[in-house]
């Protein structure tokens, strides 16, 4: 089981993602970079969002040695890459 508390996913893979977080307690959030779909945030709209006044986390304050921050997560590719001359 996973210890992350937000995804970022795309469109389709936004169903496995939602099941997902049916077993996994600690994931909170789900970010879709798409549609807005019910249950996740959209990516698009949090750009959008005017941050005037919100006060961020302050980076010196984490312990790095200790604390993931974020951890990307890819599946790698399905292909070869063909150069041509």
């Amino acid at each position: 089981m996973s210890d992350a508390v937000c995804v970022i996913t795309e469109d389709e893979h936004f169903s496995s993602v939602r099941k997902s977080k049916e077993s996994n307690p600690n994931l909170k959030s789900i970010i879709i970079v798409g549609e807005a779909r019910e249950g996740c945030h959209s990516f698009h709209e949090m750009v959008k969002a005017d941050t005037f006044g919100v006060e961020f986390f302050k980076g010196s304050s984490v312990d790095t040695t200790e604390q993931l921050a974020l951890l990307p997560f890819s599946s790698g590719t399905t292909g070869k890459i063909k150069f041509s001359k």
